[in-house]
């Protein structure tokens, strides 16, 4: 896969944290995580608050929240640039 862009990174990070990517494109999201501090940090507070809703219930976030939870990634990252 292609190197992953901070938009792309936001649009996978859902998958990620519910490790639903393919090798090669968890591959390339992890190492894009390693290298852009602003997406390494959102893949933290991403990952925490998918740790944090399957603690607390043991279903998966509903897709319209993860669809927002997507979005709200994105323009946090736009803001940042």
């Amino acid at each position: 896969m292609a190197e992953v862009s901070c938009e792309r990174c936001a649009d996978l990070l859902g998958e990620w944290a519910e490790g639903a990517l393919a090798a090669p494109e968890r591959d390339a999201l992890e190492a894009h995580i390693a290298s852009c501090i602003p997406c390494a940090a959102l893949a933290r507070d991403y990952w925490s608050v998918s740790a944090f809703v399957r603690r607390l219930t043991d279903v998966e976030l509903p897709p319209d929240a993860q669809a927002r939870l997507r979005e709200r990634s994105a323009t946090f990252l736009r803001r940042k640039r």
